[in-house]
């Protein structure tokens, strides 16, 4: 079984999904598909049987590109996908959409880090992932070793699930919850993280914002939020000072 002692330290999304029921079980081959795939704007040919030869692939089912969950689950593989590397994982995520707008979410949303492939019907229906009287695949992954079979399957939390399988040490620090459908009021938000940027963007967020580093200043530009101030310390302690910093600039 593939193994690594690779410490990560993922946020979790809290998504509203409902889970699925699997066919493949842990242990069962997985079926093998041959799609085609888009990286990078870019579209190529697939094939399940060949990306096992390079090492695990984290594979991920979910229904529709562009659409608010599963963009918001795109921006999470993305931001994992690195730590899966290291693992020497491949990361393919799979949809009823057409290639031509696989290409571009692949940029906008996948952020070029991983690939996203056209699931056909047979595809799908192989991996009963589909959702009931529909041909649109849920939001299920399977972690599968490469030898075919399959080490692990979830219908939710699906970032955590195949780090667990590849039996890295993982280390939860907080859950971005999103607001719905309206983010409270307030003076100023409090960003810890890129990932809490774009949760607080997407529900429409206008608030100033306190960011605990550059690399969350970076994230929360790009989404169109302003920093006011930027923790001169990257913790929580400098995230705190900067809130006063804030606070005294509005006094």
């Amino acid at each position: 079984m593939f193994r690594s002692s690779l410490c990560l330290a993922l946020a979790l999304t809290a998504l509203p999904i409902t889970a699925a029921q699997a066919a493949l079980k842990v242990g069962e081959k997985a079926p093998d598909f041959s799609t085609q795939v888009s990286l990078a704007g870019k579209a190529m040919p697939f094939s399940l049987k060949q990306a096992l030869k390079k090492g695990p692939v984290v594979l991920y089912f979910y229904p529709a590109a562009f659409t608010k969950g599963c963009t918001i689950e795109a921006h999470e593989f993305a931001d994992a996908t690195d730590d899966f590397h290291k693992m020497g994982a491949t990361v393919i995520g799979m949809s009823a959409d057409g290639i031509d707008k696989l290409n571009q979410f692949s940029v906008s949303e996948c952020r070029n880090k991983f690939a996203v492939g056209t699931a056909t019907s047979s595809t799908i229906a192989a991996y009963d992932v589909s959702i009931p009287k529909t041909t649109i695949a849920n939001r299920t992954s399977y972690v599968i070793e490469p030898d075919g079979k399959v080490i692990f399957l979830a219908a939710e939390n699906s970032r955590r699930g195949p780090i667990d399988a590849l039996e890295a040490d993982f280390v939860p620090l907080y859950s971005t919850v999103l607001l719905e459908p309206d983010p409270p009021e307030g003076d100023v938000v409090m960003l810890a993280s890129g990932s809490a940027a774009r949760a607080y963007a997407w529900i429409g967020g206008k608030a100033p914002a306190v960011s605990i580093g550059p690399e969350t200043t970076r994230v929360a530009g790009s989404v169109g939020l302003e920093v006011a101030v930027e923790a001169e310390t990257h913790d929580l302690e400098g995230l705190i000072a900067a809130v006063g910093e804030f606070a005294r600039q509005h006094t």
